[in-house]
């Protein structure tokens, strides 16, 4: 095969394969509306299985970080988290030692009646919730947010102050996910509004895939330098 062609064959591979990575990420930006979100009240203080009520999230069509957002108010004195649409379920094994990420604010954020007693993140599988909260609340500006999927990484069986979760517990878990809602509940009272933006579920690429993508990128690179030298 000619060096130019081999060269462009090799670009065409490693831009797919990089396409390929990113389009295995799960994301939502809000950017044309609340995407299937809701809002759910719950028990809270670790009684996550119960779901007391559900309610409708407004969008806004600006005001995010980069575009729309949605935002929910404090119905009760439970606790309420958002709630992802179905996109955001099923079978997530994949994403074990990836990310979740998403950016959040509430609003008036008042440190003397913080909330700290509910998790964060909650994933279900009907049965069973891993559970996950950041080491501090957010705050009254957007502040993001990073959990990473992994045993070590915070996560906790049944509630933030459960076990810690087990590869098993991950397994079981991420093999069927059945709910994932992120917290609103920031303020001992009735209360705050929170908003929620850029929610993403990100795998972490294979060693082999990244090996092959940035092996063939360094070789168009060189052929490129060697091609530049004079005669």
């Amino acid at each position: 095969m000619h060096t130019s062609v081999f060269i462009k064959s090799l670009a065409a591979a490693s831009i797919a394969l990089a396409a390929g990575v990113a389009s295995a990420d799960i994301r939502e930006d809000f950017s044309a509306g609340s995407g299937g979100w809701q809002a759910v009240d719950l028990p809270g203080s670790g009684s996550y299985l119960s779901v007391l009520s559900t309610f409708a999230v407004t969008h806004h069509a600006s005001g995010g970080v980069s575009g729309g957002y949605i935002s929910a108010a404090d119905p009760s004195g439970n606790s309420f988290y958002f709630d992802a649409p179905a996109a955001f379920h099923g079978n997530l094994t994949a994403y074990l030692g990836g990310t979740i990420t998403f950016d959040t604010f509430y609003t008036p954020n008042n440190p003397s009646s913080a909330w700290r007693d509910d998790a964060d993140v909650l994933i279900y599988n009907g049965s069973s919730v891993l559970a996950w909260r950041a080491a501090d609340n957010p705050g009254e500006s957007w502040t993001h947010v990073v959990s990473t999927l992994g045993v070590g990484q915070g996560w906790r069986m049944g509630s933030h102050t459960g076990a810690e979760a087990t590869a098993a517990d991950f397994s079981s878990v991420l093999g069927n996910v059945t709910a994932l809602r992120i917290r609103g509940e920031y303020v001992n009272g009735v209360v705050e509004t929170t908003g929620l933006d850029n929610v993403a579920i990100a795998a972490v690429p294979e060693p082999e895939s990244w090996a092959l993508l940035m092996a063939g990128m360094g070789f168009i690179g060189l052929r490129r330098c060697r091609s530049a030298k004079p005669a």
